[in-house]
């Protein structure tokens, strides 16, 4: 089974569109947008290059490099 999860805010949900469908505070629509990456064991940090195993986590994170000064997950494929 698939898993999805909110760009803006980190939550996980097993279907997609009532993750879609589903409000997000943080989010500039209201609602949750799938992350691109996916759901991995691991994230990094696209501007600053750190690591982190969890999402939500991550994303409330300060970054210093990052426009947004909040970790912001590289979503292409990492090798």
């Amino acid at each position: 089974m698939a898993n999805f999860i909110c760009e803006y805010c980190g939550v996980q949900y097993s279907d997609l569109r009532t993750m879609i469908n589903s409000a997000c505070a943080k989010s500039p629509t209201k609602k949750h947008v799938p992350f691109e990456g996916g759901v991995r064991a691991e994230y990094i940090c696209k501007y600053c290059g750190v690591k982190s195993r969890d999402f939500r986590t991550m994303i409330n994170s300060a970054c210093a490099k990052s426009p947004t000064k909040k970790h912001l997950p590289f979503s292409g494929i990492v090798k």
